[in-house]
């Protein structure tokens, strides 16, 4: 009579041997894809493309930066005062309170 167990080749079901994966398979040992790998590998992939975009989108040139209060609001300043908006007094003054005030 055949069993399942008479179809496991010998040694298979032997613990007493260290864990080790098949030649044909040396990803399917402990720690390999069948493992922990396989339920938490693709969190590090996951992590690894996550942090992969968020440099993209940081550094890449052409792309707006993090919003700066300081560089943008006298760029502004600059121009109302360039169109004739507001006087020298008035620019100078908001200048320097531009300047003194630490960005938000």
């Amino acid at each position: 009579m055949i069993t399942a167990l008479s179809l496991v080749p010998v040694g298979y079901l032997d613990v007493s041997q260290p864990t080790q994966a098949p030649w044909w398979c040396p990803m399917c040992g402990p720690g390999g894809m069948w493992g922990w790998g396989m339920m938490f590998g693709w969190l590090l992939w996951l992590v690894v493309l996550a942090f992969l975009v968020w440099l993209a989108v940081r550094y890449l040139p052409g792309r707006a930066g993090p919003p700066g209060r300081g560089a943008d609001a006298e760029a502004i300043l600059k121009e109302r005062y360039a169109r004739g908006e507001i006087d020298r007094d008035t620019y100078l003054r908001m200048l320097e309170d531009l300047r003194r005030q630490p960005p938000v």
